[in-house]
């Protein structure tokens, strides 16, 4: 019967909206901004406040999962240098990620962190590099058009209903035995 018990909330469903970013309406923060129809960058300077930002009208009232997919197209760091980021929702940091010397194409990232609520129906999603790339050591773009893949995925993970029920047929039929004393 302790089975029952460990069955609490093994399923789930989620929702959500899937946002172009960066996009041409992003904030851009680099040492040019947006390079050509495709690219933005470039970035290798905390000190600049090299980032990327922009903020979407969402239906959710938090979220608590975000899969970030975009690329590097172009990447001219040299001498072992890389570029870290940090990604943040409504100024909350929910992950980080780091370019390495060499590194061009996609980047999928998928996290999970605690809610994070709503600001008045939007969410402000931000890329904010985190170091300083000595100087000649080169720097990298990210894609926010063209063929490559940009966009972002806000989802609310929340219990399906078949797992709640079934959570609450297993807590009730533990409570129950163990007032029986079976247990």
């Amino acid at each position: 019967m302790t089975i029952l018990a460990a069955i609490v909330m093994i399923a789930s469903a989620a929702q959500g909206g899937i946002h172009s970013f960066p996009s041409e309406s992003s904030s851009v923060v680099g040492s040019l901004g947006f390079i050509n129809d495709e690219e933005i960058g470039w970035f290798w300077s905390v000190g600049r406040g090299d980032m990327v930002s922009e903020s979407f009208a969402d239906p959710l009232v938090w979220v608590d999962r975000a899969i970030f997919d975009f690329a590097v197209p172009t990447n001219v760091l040299n001498n072992e240098a890389q570029v870290d980021w940090d990604i943040l929702i409504n100024d909350v940091t929910i992950g980080s990620f780091t370019i390495n010397e060499g590194f061009t194409g996609s980047v999928l990232l998928d996290l999970s962190f605690a809610p994070i609520a709503t600001d008045g129906g939007l969410y402000e999603v931000t890329l904010l590099v985190t170091n300083e790339v000595p100087g000649g050591y080169g720097s990298h773009s990210l894609a926010y058009a063209g063929d490559y893949s940009h966009s972002v995925e806000l989802i609310s993970v929340v219990p399906a209903p078949g797992a709640v029920m079934l959570g609450g047929i297993g807590v009730g039929l533990v409570g129950w035995i163990r007032r029986r004393r079976v247990i």
